[in-house]
C-alpha cells in the first residue's frame, strides 16, 4: 500500500470487495473499478468511501463491470430491487454499516430470485 500511495510506477492497487470496503485510506486512488458484486449495497459504497473521502484531491470515476447473462447480471438486478423495495432489510450496525447478515428465509428468497 505504501508503495501505491509512493511510487509513480505504481500505478494499480488490486483489492477484493470486502477487504476494500473497510480500515483502509486509498485517496492515492482516483478510479475504482467494481468488478465483483455484492448483495449488500452498503459493501459497494464502503469500498467507494476508501477513495472518496477527506484528503482526496482529485475527480473520483467509479466503474461497474459485469457480464451479460451470468449470475453477476442477475445480483446486480436483485440489488437493484433490494435497495428501491427491500432495503429494510439489510441490517445495520451500532456504527452504521451493514453487517452482511440476512435472516435465513430472506437469503433462501434470494438464492431463488437469482436463478
Amino acid at each position: 500500500m505504501t508503495r501505491f500511495e509512493n511510487a509513480e510506477s505504481c500505478a494499480v492497487f488490486v483489492i477484493n470487495l470486502r477487504t476494500g470496503a473497510v480500515g483502509i485510506n486509498l485517496t492515492a486512488a482516483n478510479h475504482v473499478v467494481l468488478l465483483e458484486p455484492s448483495m449488500c449495497p452498503g459493501v459497494r459504497q464502503q469500498a467507494i468511501g476508501r477513495v472518496y473521502r477527506l484528503g482526496q484531491q482529485r475527480a473520483v470515476q467509479v466503474h461497474h463491470y459485469f457480464t451479460n447473462g451470468t449470475i453477476e447480471q442477475n445480483i446486480l438486478m436483485q440489488r437493484g430491487h433490494r435497495t428501491t423495495s427491500r432495503s429494510h432489510s439489510v441490517p445495520i450496525t451500532a456504527n452504521g454499516m451493514a453487517d452482511g447478515t440476512y435472516a435465513t428465509e430472506t437469503r433462501r428468497d434470494l438464492i431463488e430470485d437469482l436463478f
